[in-house]
């Protein structure tokens, strides 16, 4: 999510500070952090909703526990 906004954002202000966040992200381990950048354009929920239906459905075929 953090990327594709560094990568194709329109808006200056949030390509500026997406980098900032993508470190806060991978390193601080702050997943909140993208928050603000989803609720920007709400069309975007979907995406992490799919994510987490992928990787939950991945942890159960795959037996994690």
């Amino acid at each position: 999510m953090l990327l594709a906004y560094w990568i194709f954002s329109k808006d200056q202000a949030t390509k500026d500070s997406a980098p900032g966040a993508i470190i806060i992200h991978f390193f601080g381990g702050i997943h909140e952090i993208y928050f603000p950048y989803i609720l920007m354009n709400p069309i975007v929920i979907i995406a992490p909703i799919l994510g987490n239906i992928c990787a939950i459905a991945f942890y159960a075929l795959m037996g994690c526990g």
